[in-house]
Formats: C-alpha cells, structure tokens, sequence
C-alpha cells in the first residue's frame, strides 16, 4: 500500500456542516478558520518541584541520546543531584555511584528507562548488514517495533482516544488525504462503528555520536501526535554493495508494508513478515487472524527532500529527467519564483499513475527457464559499485534468458518474492524435464531464491 506523501502547501482549508450522528467523513463539520496545523501552546511558568526534575532527565537523556554526555556522567551527576538533597524519585532511579565499574552505568541507565535487549516479547527483522568486525556482509537480527501494537497500547493508556478521534473526524481537522482515502470510505460503506485512526510515517536521519548517525523510522497517530519507534539503522552498518544502503532500507520497509496492511485490515497477521509461522511460544500466534479494536490508515509520509531522494529512492533534486518528486517541474526553471505562484504552479503534480508508468517502465520480470540459464546468470553477476554504475549486483554481459534479453548493465533487484540480491550462489535442486523443472523454480521463488524475478532498472 502507498501512502500520499503531503507538504505543508498540501495543508489547505477545508470546511464542511453535518451533524454528529455518524463519523462518516461526508457527515463531518468544521469551521472555515480551522487548519490542520497544531497552534501554538501558551506559554507556562517555569517548572518547579517534579516538575523540574523530569525536565533535569529530560534535559540529560537528550543529551546521552546525542552523544554529548555518556551514560557514566549522567549517572552520576544524578548521584550528586541526590546527595545534595534532591528527593526526586525521577532523578534518584538513574543516580549511581561514581566508584561502580565503567560497563555498569548504561545498564543502569537502560533499566531506569525499562529498555531490556533480553525481552522475548521484541520483534526482529534480518537486516543485511556491514558489523565493525566483520569480512562478509552478515544477515543481523535487527529489533523492530510493529506500528499496530505501539498505536493500540497508546489508545488503551487514553480513555479519550475514541472521543477524540470521532471529534477530529467530524471536525475535519484531519488531512483530505484520509477522507478520500481508500480504507476510510471502505469503512465508512461497511459501518464500522469507529472510523479508521490516521496515522503517518516519519523518516530522518538522527545524529548519536559525533560522527555516527543513524536512520530512523517512526509511525504516529495524527490524532494524539505520538511517535513510536518503528526501526533505527546505522549509516555505517548499511549494505555497501553498490546499492547504496538499498538492500537494507527494503527489509525495513519490507517489515513496515507487511505490518501496515494488517493495521489497514484491521486483522492481527496470521504470519510473520516473511511469511514464516509465528512461534509457538509466540503470544502473537494466539491471535493471529482476530480483529483489531480499530483499523488504522496511513495517510502521511513525512520526510525532508534529503531522505525522500536518500532513503526512499525518489530522484534528487540535480536530476535532469524528474528533479521533483511531487510534480513535472523542469530543473531549469523550478527555482524561479513567480507572484503568481502563490495561488498555482504551472506544473503538474505527479500523480499514482505517473509513479506505476515509471516503474513499469524500467522493470522487468522474468522467470529464469532452466539450469543452464540460472548459471549464465550467476556467472554474468557483478557488484557494480561504481558511482555512475547500476548501484547494486549487476550483469557484465548480454545473457539470453527465454525469449527475454536481459542486457548488461540490468540490474538484480530484490522484491517481496526475492528478498536479497546477492543469494543468487548455486543452482537451485532441480530435476531435469518441463513442466516440472518451471514449477520447482517458481517454488524456489516462493523461497526466496532470487533467481526469479529479474527487473531491468537502468540508472
């Protein structure tokens, strides 16, 4: 499922009468001065008792996120916080002694904020990775969190989630996107009784260290503004095997889609992301395909232009063809300002038709007919890591596979069937004869052996 992307320009008024009978976004009122966009808080009095103290952790848990302070010097500078008389409980839970041994302070650190790496309960995704010790790129057990079950113990701990959510909707103070939204006027011809929850996804790139960052992904509620965690990749960890991070951004967003559309459904997933059987001391298998208490519709991907063209894989900004993800702007002119431009553009948004032409365009797949063209392949394969190359596991030569020429320069690319790129190494188990030999390769496909799908993608 695909999001639409907003901006702030995307951000316009909108105003409708109706009564409060029914969520329907048809039914939904608002006045004409109302706007998306949050306003701005009055401004408080200093903070004073508990009240400074969380701020004093706050302040020290941003700081040791950053980087700036280490686990060791907030640890302790709550241990004198204390000693010189401070009766917070907030700052005594992270004070330790400046005599404990070096290892022991991000433990304690850890535990006061109830992070345990030991939780049975965590869900993780194999992410190719680069480890600082390692020769080989190596499949990392990376801990993901899965959007539905953040969003629905958010609403359990907010006895005015439901109100909040029926008002915003018939208010109109949520995007138009979720209106004309697909699962929203599903749910709206079905009858639910709740309206589906917006929700969005937020991408960024978050400095930990002085010179490491990492790549994180959230989901939140429209409703409320709460982020949740949904996965954080180190930059330097990424794969580095041409594609430029690629091979590890899709086991993301992998993990996201397939997540994401049990939120839409509204049904707990009756499998695990890669199509495995949930454990059986899982407790997620005990309800596997029950319904959710509500069903949740993404409606806003939120990114700088940096991580739509980085992380996301839209064009940059430089690129002659498409310079603009959200319309046709020409590079040559997008920088021009116009008084009239304040009220239109003169070009056109880029619409889902626009995006799946584009794709198509330079995608190709194919199925891989016998052993011999399977080794052609293999043999044929490269890691172009070039900066003007093909940014992945690419053909050095021409290779005739059916009726299709696969040409050099194409690109093996992964895919929800295939999902790695460089696991094309031996010929799959096959018996020799017809009919038989295509049916084991498209179940070989169905395993995840990538010698099936091979999409053209020329950069």
């Amino acid at each position: 499922m695909l999001a639409q992307t907003m901006s702030r320009a995307d951000s316009e008024r909108w105003s409708a009468s109706a009564s409060s009978e029914h969520w329907s976004p048809s039914a939904a009122a608002a006045s004409d001065d109302e706007r998306w966009s949050a306003s701005s808080a009055p401004d408080e009095e200093e903070p004073l008792g508990e009240e400074a103290a969380g701020e004093l952790i706050k302040f020290l848990l941003t700081r040791h996120v950053e980087g700036t302070i280490s686990a060791r010097t907030m640890c302790v500078i709550c241990w004198w916080a204390v000693k010189a008389g401070c009766r917070s409980e907030k700052v005594s839970k992270f004070a330790y002694s400046p005599e404990a041994q070096t290892g022991k302070y991000q433990r304690h650190v850890d535990a006061a904020m109830g992070v345990s790496t030991k939780n049975q309960s965590s869900y993780r995704v194999d992410v190719p990775s680069y480890l600082k010790h390692g020769l080989t790129r190596q499949e990392v057990p990376t801990t993901v969190g899965i959007p539905h079950e953040k969003l629905l113990e958010e609403i359990a701990d907010n006895v005015t989630f439901e109100d909040d959510l029926h008002s915003a909707v018939q208010e109109r103070r949520l995007p138009p996107s979720y209106y004309s939204h697909d699962v929203v006027l599903a749910a709206d011809g079905a009858g639910d009784p709740h309206p589906p929850v917006p929700i969005g996804m937020f991408i960024d790139g978050v400095q930990f260290l002085k010179k490491a960052s990492f790549i994180a992904v959230w989901v939140f509620s429209l409703v409320t503004g709460q982020r949740h965690i949904l996965a954080t990749l180190k930059k330097h960890q990424l794969c580095s095997c041409g594609c430029r991070g690629w091979c590890s951004l899709y086991r993301v967003f992998d993990f996201a889609r397939w997540a994401l559309t049990a939120a839409a459904d509204g049904v707990f997933p009756l499998r695990r992301h890669n199509d495995v059987p949930w454990p059986e001391r899982d407790p997620r298998g005990d309800v596997a395909g029950t319904p959710m208490p509500f069903k949740f519709a993404l409606v806003w991907l939120k990114a700088d232009w940096g991580e739509f063209a980085g992380s996301i894989g839209f064009q940059t900004w430089s690129s002659n063809l498409w310079p603009c993800y959200c319309c046709h702007a020409e590079r040559d002119s997008m920088r021009v300002v116009l008084p009239e431009y304040a009220t239109s553009l003169p070009w056109a948004p880029v619409s889902q038709q626009d995006y799946d032409e584009a794709c198509a365009a330079c995608q190709l797949d194919v199925t891989v007919p016998d052993r011999e063209t399977h080794a052609a392949i293999r043999a044929a394969l490269f890691f172009d890591r070039r900066k003007r190359g093909a940014r992945g596991r690419a053909l050095l030569a021409d290779v005739q596979c059916g009726d299709v020429l696969l040409k050099a320069g194409d690109r093996l690319e992964v895919s929800p069937i295939a999902r790695q790129r460089v696991r094309l190494r031996r010929d799959p188990d096959l018996s020799e004869g017809g009919e038989v030999l295509e049916a084991q390769l498209r179940d070989a496909c169905a395993s995840a052996e990538p010698a099936v799908l091979y999409p053209r993608l020329h950069s």
